[in-house]
């Protein structure tokens, strides 16, 4: 008991060391961004840049988080090892299994908070910070927009190409909005340009805006009015991203989506992403654990630190890039949020079996 209080202390405070120091170097190099946009805005404090950067920090930790674990205990195995409290443990007959009991459990854990609790955190500020992104720095034409679906006009008179760069979800709005527009032939008419739109009664409400017709004429409008063939459950299922929704409510946002036909693989994603967190967080343990065995060992210490800061980044892009296939439908995405699992729990026990086995 009082080893494992022990293993767990060191775990701990090198865990939130490095995530102190990776929260840092992420809240800066946002920040910078973020400045460097705002430099091409009139009326922008730094304040609110400030801002901005801090409600992006959610999202971002727990995209790092990973990448944290990882090197969390690989600080706290080398700590241990110079105090040669791993020696002494396995001289005593502790296997690596007790050894690895505390720490696994602290990172499932970690990873049940970040599922039941940190999720709703993380979309509630990136829903404020999308809202007020548009209306700090503006449309961010430089990026994919982050919503896009066509919508047929009444009576077969055309259609509208909607692109949006952001949503409020509570109030039915687009921020950042162009709106195509074709007629029955499919040919394009105009662009229309307008900080938001609003779905109310059946008609999408436009804020001060312009309308950019194809024969290079621009008109500029206070407000407007254009017919829309959407529900509003069809907008929210529509508007509604993966990164602006907890945990609790991504189950519903897949049935939705399914429902109305909208890809489902992103919400399907996600939510299997945080089912797997608090295992896949055991088996990065389990993988740190590796490096500390080498160099209790005899191995050189800042070539297995190198290796270990090297493993990390590839583990943390490599989970990064199986769930991204499986969000564009080309791995199951059961499969996509397993497959690192299987992979790092292979790789890792068959190497600590070897090395406490023979």
């Amino acid at each position: 008991m009082l080893l494992s209080l022990y293993i767990s202390r060191f775990f701990l405070t090198y865990l939130f060391l490095t995530l102190f120091v990776v929260f840092l170097i992420v809240f800066m190099i946002d920040t910078v961004e973020l400045l460097r946009r705002a430099a091409s805005v009139d009326n922008v404090s730094s304040w609110k840049v400030l801002l901005l950067a801090l409600l992006h920090m959610p999202l971002l930790i727990e995209t790092v988080l990973p990448f944290t674990i990882i090197m969390g205990g690989v600080f706290a195995f080398l700590r241990l090892n110079k105090t040669l409290t791993l020696a002494i443990c396995r001289a005593s007959g502790f296997s690596i299994w007790q050894i690895l009991l505390p720490m696994s459990i602290i990172a499932s854990i970690i990873g049940i908070l970040i599922c039941i609790g940190f999720s709703v955190l993380t979309a509630s500020s990136m829903s404020l910070y999308q809202s007020l992104e548009v209306e700090y720095l503006g449309v961010n034409r430089s990026t994919e927009s982050a919503i896009n679906f066509t919508q047929p006009l009444p009576n077969n008179t055309g259609r509208l190409v909607i692109l949006a760069n952001a949503s409020n979800i509570e109030n039915k709005a687009l921020l950042g909005v162009s709106i195509f527009e074709f007629n029955e032939k499919d040919v394009y008419q105009h662009r229309i340009e307008t900080t938001s739109a609003i779905l109310s009664n059946g008609n999408w409400q436009l804020q001060p805006g312009s309308i950019h017709y194809a024969t290079g004429r621009v008109e500029n409008f206070t407000s407007k009015i254009i017919p829309s063939s959407l529900s509003l459950e069809e907008l929210e299922t529509r508007i509604a991203q993966p990164m602006l929704l907890s945990f609790w409510q991504l189950p519903d946002s897949i049935s939705k989506a399914k429902k109305i036909g909208v890809n489902y693989k992103p919400f399907e994603m996600r939510y299997y992403a945080y089912l797997v967190t608090p295992i896949q967080f055991i088996a990065l343990i389990a993988l740190s654990a590796l490096f500390s065995l080498n160099m209790s060992r005899g191995g050189p210490k800042g070539k297995a630190l190198i290796a270990a800061v090297g493993t990390a980044f590839f583990v943390f892009i490599a989970i990064d890039l199986i769930y991204d296939l499986g969000s564009a439908g080309w791995l199951p995405t059961w499969l996509a949020a397993i497959l690192p699992i299987i992979v790092i729990f292979s790789v890792s026990y068959t190497r600590l079996l070897y090395t406490e086995d023979g």
